[in-house]
C-alpha cells in the first residue's frame, strides 16, 4: 500500500512518532525510521524504496534536519523521484533558516495542527488534493523501477488495461507529483512491446 514517507531529525523524534499517530489514526499509512537504523548499503536502498513506494514526503523542519545530510540526501532523493513534498516548520525555526531549495515549497508549521493533532486538517488537505493521482504515481514509479533493475524485461512491462490506464492518469495528471523520464520510458516501452505482440500475432 502506498503511504506518506516522514523525514525528521533524530532530536525531533517525538514530533515525528506524534505526527505517524495521527496520520495512521486517519487511516493514512506512513513510513517513518523510528528503529534508528544503521546507515549503509542495505539501509540506503530500504530508504529510497521507502520514497519510491510513497504519494509524499512530509520534511519536518528543524535546524538539526536542515543540517542532517541524511535528511537532505532523503529530501534531494525525493525531489529527483518528483514526489510531492510537504515541508512542516516545527518550533524554534525561523523563515530565514529555511534554505531556498525548501522554501519553493509550500509549508505548514507545527502550530497549524499542534492541538493533540486531532483534527490537523490543514495537512489531511494539502495531502489529499490529488491523492489518487499521488498514488497512482507512487505504484508506476514502484513498476517502472522493478523494470529498469530488471535490465529492461519486458514480462514486468504494462500490459492493456494497464496501459490505457496509465495514459489515461499521466494526461490527467496534476501538476505533483511530475511524471519522471523513467515513468515515460516504462510507458513507451509498454506500448511499443504491445504492437510488437499485435504485430507477430497478424
Amino acid at each position: 500500500m502506498a503511504h506518506i514517507f516522514i523525514s525528521y531529525a533524530r532530536t525531533n523524534r517525538n514530533y515525528a512518532f506524534r505526527l505517524k499517530e495521527a496520520l495512521e489514526g486517519a487511516g493514512i499509512e506512513t513510513w517513518v525510521d523510528l528503529e534508528n537504523l544503521d546507515p549503509g548499503s542495505i539501509w540506503q536502498r530500504e530508504i529510497e524504496s521507502a520514497i519510491d513506494g510513497g504519494f509524499a514526503f512530509i520534511y519536518l523542519l528543524s535546524k538539526e534536519s536542515i543540517a542532517s545530510e541524511y535528511c537532505q540526501n532523503e529530501f534531494r532523493y525525493a525531489l529527483e523521484e518528483k514526489k510531492k513534498i510537504i515541508p512542516i516548520r516545527l518550533p524554534g525555526i525561523n523563515d530565514s533558516d529555511v534554505p531556498a531549495e525548501i522554501s519553493a515549497f509550500q509549508w505548514l508549521t507545527w502550530e497549524d495542527f499542534e492541538e493533540g493533532l486531532s483534527a490537523p486538517d490543514k495537512l489531511f488537505k494539502s495531502i489529499r488534493m490529488d491523492l489518487a493521482w499521488a498514488k497512482f504515481h507512487a505504484d508506476l514509479m514502484i513498476k517502472a523501477k522493478k523494470w529498469e533493475s530488471s535490465k529492461t524485461n519486458s514480462d514486468l512491462l504494462l500490459r492493456g488495461k494497464e496501459i490505457r490506464e496509465a495514459e489515461k492518469q499521466i494526461e490527467e495528471g496534476q501538476e505533483y507529483p511530475k511524471t519522471t523520464s523513467l515513468q515515460y520510458a516504462y510507458l513507451f516501452q509498454s506500448k511499443k512491446h504491445e504492437v510488437n505482440g499485435v504485430d507477430r500475432l497478424v
